[in-house]
């Protein structure tokens, strides 16, 4: 299962993803340390990104869902790159 999101993350541009997605299920909820890692950001970067952007959690503070992680991370980056295209 996790080579398939690999698979579908890279499809749609993600590259950066890898090894650290094999450590985790798309249901498994992890904390904030372990989604910054994931991520390749620092811990504040998630709390910012949820309280400023919407990251959902899993319905706990501190606790973020994977494959919400990762679904969000790949809407952002497609925004942002539509915003750069645009300038």
């Amino acid at each position: 299962m996790q080579q398939q999101a690999i698979r579908e993350a890279r499809a749609v541009g993600e590259t950066w993803l890898g090894p650290e997605l094999l450590r985790w299920s798309d249901d498994d909820v992890i904390t904030t340390a372990q989604a910054a890692e994931l991520l390749h950001v620092r811990e504040h970067t998630i709390r910012q990104w949820h309280s400023r952007e919407g990251l959902p959690n899993a319905g706990r503070p501190g606790r973020y869902r994977v494959r919400d992680l990762l679904d969000w991370t790949a809407r952002r980056r497609r925004y942002r790159a539509a915003q750069i295209d645009l300038a």
